[in-house]
């Protein structure tokens, strides 16, 4: 399926991930992978998500929390400032 996508957020929330080495590079990596592995897409669907990630730099556990709009092949994610998990997790290899 063709799609293309943006994720919008707030400025406080653009400084919070910049503050955590989290680029936008990274951010759309996450999301596409999110959209090719998890989601099974309805068109005219708004949706609130749930998106655990690694960052690959600093191997810190996050959340992102938000909602999408699915509508003519074109998916728009909306990320929550207060939602935003900045747990401090190291993820340690078995």
């Amino acid at each position: 399926m063709n799609y293309s996508f943006e994720i919008v957020y707030s400025g406080d929330m653009a400084e919070l991930l910049e503050d955590e080495g989290i680029t936008t590079s990274t951010l759309k990596k996450i999301f596409e992978n999110f959209v090719q592995e998890k989601l099974e897409l309805i068109d005219n669907e708004n949706v609130n998500f749930i998106l655990p990630f690694v960052n690959p730099i600093s191997d810190k556990g996050y959340t992102l929390y938000g909602n999408y709009q699915f509508k003519n092949s074109h998916i728009k994610f909306k990320v929550e400032l207060l939602g935003i998990s900045l747990k401090t997790v190291k993820i340690k290899p078995c």
